[in-house]
């Protein structure tokens, strides 16, 4: 990781946010790629959306690696945006309004 954040290991705290380590949208792509490549674990990039920090992305990984379901992981497509909408403070009824998601 400290590879693609560009920073130095002492530098990075795993509870502080990767946007804040300075990861920009290709950096978050190789990151990706760099978990499938390592651990065999697909994850969609706007994962890191929602598991913003490394710990909670490691934890994510820990789970997907047991196979266990997350709460990342959803078939609803209105659910996923619905959930990300209000992980960023976004009213929800603006999302029920205008919608959730291209048709």
């Amino acid at each position: 990781m400290t590879a693609i954040l560009l920073i130095p290991v002492q530098k990075i705290d795993i509870n502080q946010s990767i946007y804040d380590l300075g990861l920009d949208s290709l950096m978050g792509l190789e990151m990706v790629l760099a978990i499938e490549t390592k651990f065999g674990v697909q994850l969609p990039v706007m994962t890191l959306s929602s598991a913003s920090t490394l710990f909670q992305l490691s934890e994510l990984v820990i789970k997907k690696l047991k196979g266990e379901t997350t709460e990342l992981e959803t078939n609803n497509p209105d659910e996923q945006y619905l959930d990300l909408a209000l992980k960023h403070g976004i009213d929800p009824d603006l999302v029920s309004k205008y919608g959730t998601g291209p048709d």
